[in-house]
């Protein structure tokens, strides 16, 4: 009796922790969904062009994850909330998440926060310069994991010349599951949780 009594104890406790690892370490908005659906359509349309172009190969990395990555929210209902799940990237969006912590970035909040009264447009610029910094570490982070990995060059925006990011990248590891899952923490991060400038903790 005594042992049945402890094990149900232990299910009791065990249960309510898998529930909390499992559960997303952020909430996606619709808004928010259909911008990252939006932005990944047109990266894949792109690449998809450049392959018959000839500009890159079919086996390039970025190209094949994110192609993969376009099929599978298809069955998951375009949800980006069910793609966290079903490739379980809670631990790796926290480990992007904890760049919060970085100097570089908490001195910019400190500036913002500082300026509450400044110009709009200036405010403006100091959150695209958190957001930037956000991700560029975001990238560096991702880097010191798959030295494959080629960020954009400095000052260079990949929307500005997609070809040459996705060229520098042609090896990233797509046949690597963990590579894989780093590079799309790293996508998701910088397209949904990077631009929330205010909302550290969501």
């Amino acid at each position: 009796m005594n042992k049945l009594i402890a094990a149900m104890f232990v299910l009791c406790t065990i249960a309510p922790m898998a529930a909390m690892e499992t559960q997303s370490v952020i909430t996606i908005t619709q808004e928010e969904n259909a911008a990252f659906m939006k932005h990944l359509n047109l990266v894949c349309s792109v690449s998809e062009q450049y392959v018959k172009d000839k500009k890159i190969t079919a086996n390039n990395g970025i190209y094949v994850i994110l192609n993969q990555l376009s099929q599978n929210l298809t069955k998951q209902e375009n949800k980006v909330d069910n793609i966290i799940q079903s490739e379980d990237l809670h631990s790796r969006l926290q480990e992007y998440k904890n760049i919060e912590s970085d100097p570089v970035v908490k001195n910019l909040y400190q500036s913002l926060e500082n300026n509450k009264k400044i110009a709009s447009e200036d405010e403006q610029a100091l959150k695209k310069s958190i957001k930037d910094a956000r991700v560029k570490l975001a990238r560096e982070e991702l880097m010191q994991k798959w030295p494959q990995y080629s960020m954009p060059q400095a000052g260079q925006q990949v929307q500005s010349n997609p070809s040459d990011f996705l060229v520098r990248n042609e090896n990233y590891p797509a046949n690597n599951a963990e590579a894989v899952k780093d590079y799309l923490a790293m996508f998701i991060y910088q397209l949904i949780i990077a631009p929330r400038v205010g909302e550290i903790n969501t």
